[in-house]
Formats: structure tokens, C-alpha cells, sequence
């Protein structure tokens, strides 16, 4: 009587351990590619999701610099340095 031998991923049975060692292999390569295609997969959907969103953001910000150069005219900010407490300036112009 003959030992039938079966891979434990995709059922196929085997007569020789060795062709069970090289069923096994062969599916967790396939394994492995697709896990690798799957999280690819994810990573762009996670890269588009991210874009979209730093559009949005930069469309607000977009939004307020020229909301508030319409009301004030131009944007002037003073601020002090933390080692040497004098004021430095930042001038930014729209």
C-alpha cells in the first residue's frame, strides 16, 4: 500500500515526499506573491487617500492666505528666539 501524501494548502495529493516538497514550495511562493500584490495594492490606496487629503488642506490653507491678504493687505510675523530672546523676523508676501 502506497502513502499518499497531501499539501496542506491547496489539497493536492503526492505518492513521493519529495513532490510534497516541491507542491509546498510552489504554494507558498504563490502565497507570498500575492500577499505582495495585496499589499502593494494597499500602500497605493494609502498614498492616493494621503494626496487627496493634502490637497484638501492645501486648498484651505490656499483659501485662508487669500482671504486674509484680502482683508489685511499683506502677512507680517515677528517672533522671538528662544536661545538669544531677540526678536527675528519672518517675512512672508503674498
Amino acid at each position: 500500500m502506497k502513502d499518499i501524501y497531501t499539501c496542506p494548502y491547496c489539497g493536492t495529493n503526492s505518492e513521493t515526499p519529495a513532490g510534497l516538497a516541491h507542491c509546498i514550495l510552489s504554494c507558498e511562493e504563490k502565497i507570498k506573491a500575492e500577499e505582495q500584490k495585496r499589499y502593494k495594492e494597499e500602500l497605493e490606496l494609502a498614498r492616493e487617500a494621503r494626496e487627496k487629503e493634502i490637497e484638501e488642506k492645501a486648498a484651505e490653507l490656499n483659501e485662508l492666505i487669500h482671504t486674509y491678504l484680502k482683508d489685511y493687505g499683506s502677512y507680517y510675523r515677528t517672533f522671538e528666539s528662544k536661545e538669544t530672546h531677540l526678536p527675528y523676523l519672518y517675512y512672508w508676501y503674498f
